[in-house]
């Protein structure tokens, strides 16, 4: 798995190896010593750099022992001031860190020395701090509820308390977590994979690139019909078809309904519905639209899900404006509960902009 950046503004990031002075590995100092040029003699130079604080570094921090190093996250935030002060790790934005080029490769190096479960251990740890953490972050980004994939809670996850805090966190990690998506991909973790793609459409939406979100929702959808698992197909399906953004062809959407429906998962199906009401609007279907959202509306109303029902009763004003419904559009505005809390900010203005505009047509 590539080197991966270590960060306490969100927890624990850890995953690149940090490598307690002076421990040797036999059998292995040709491994430790680096690239040609001396690796090896600068590596132990700037590790011995440091005799305080820096020696009491564990020879593999990984998942959440990066932020909580030996159960204090206090003491991790000294030890990397510390070892940044040394250079032995660089900060290289606010709270974020990763380790010099000699440092990691003699830690990569020192870190093959552990028994193989003890990295492997250490692995699924920091892979599942990210399943978690990022299924915690899609909870707060994401307008309409569905069901994802939260995985086994690490011992230590970042605090998350907004919307805000998720987007934050998501776009901080976003390398990381693609790392994660592809080691998982290449090594036989093909459900992991899966939920980590799922966590990840909020932001591959958002931030793009197009054709990044296409790919990896395509290996997803692949994936999970393979294992036969339909509930993770047509979650595979909605988001690949929202991720096309091509609105004349809706069978992929269609097809994740069909599933849902036959597994009776009604928040799944009202997703979905609502997502191909999107792709209606922007195909100028409208009154399409209009019956996809209120059939979704329906679905949240007998499931209680209010800010499903808030989102779903903004865009069904929208598309009944589009119409020249506008008492209706203005209904449904008026009525959609002040909950839109979730990114992005500008949700709730559109909202009083698109009631003002109804009402200036009425």
């Amino acid at each position: 798995m590539p080197g991966i950046d270590v960060g306490l503004g969100g927890g624990a990031q850890g995953g690149a190896a940090v490598v307690e002075p002076g421990q040797e590995c036999q059998g292995d100092q040709d491994a430790a010593a680096g690239p040609p040029g001396g690796g090896h003699g600068e590596g132990a130079a700037a590790a011995g750099a440091a005799p305080g604080a820096a020696q009491h570094v564990p020879g593999r921090v990984g998942a959440h022992e990066s932020g909580v190093l030996r159960g204090a996250a206090a003491s991790a935030t000294r030890l990397l001031d510390s070892l940044t002060d040394h250079n032995l790790v660089i900060q290289h934005a606010l709270d974020r860190y990763c380790l010099h080029d000699l440092i990691r490769l003699h830690a990569r190096a020192m870190a093959g020395c552990d028994p193989a479960p003890d990295r492997d251990a250490a692995l699924d740890r920091l892979l599942d701090y990210y399943q978690h953490t990022a299924s915690r972050a899609n909870a707060l980004v994401t307008p309409f509820p569905h069901p994802v994939s939260a995985g086994p809670a690490p011992a230590y996850a970042p605090v998350l308390p907004d919307p805000d805090a998720a987007w934050a966190w998501l776009r901080a990690e976003r390398p990381n977590l693609l790392a994660a998506v592809a080691h998982a991909s290449d090594h036989a973790q093909p459900r992991l994979a899966i939920a980590l793609t799922a966590d990840l459409a909020p932001m591959l939406h958002a931030d793009g690139p197009g054709s990044q979100e296409i790919a990896l929702q395509t290996a997803a959808a692949m994936t999970a019909e393979s294992l036969g698992d339909q509930r993770s197909l047509a979650c595979a399906l909605t988001e690949l078809a929202h991720a096309r953004r091509t609105y004349d062809e809706f069978h992929e959407f269609e097809q994740a309904l069909e599933i849902y429906r036959s597994l009776g998962d009604p928040s799944g199906e009202a997703y979905a519905l609502v997502r191909l009401a999107d792709a209606r609007r922007l195909a100028g279907d409208f009154p399409g639209a209009a019956d996809d959202l209120e059939h979704a509306l329906r679905l949240y109303q007998d499931l209680g899900e209010r800010r499903g029902q808030a989102h779903a009763l903004a865009r069904l004003g929208d598309a009944r404006r589009q119409t020249g419904d506008y008492p209706g559009a203005l209904g449904d505005l008026e009525h959609a509960p002040v909950t839109f809390r979730m990114r992005p900010a500008s949700s709730k203005p559109r909202l009083t902009s698109s009631a003002s505009s109804v009402h200036a047509r009425t």
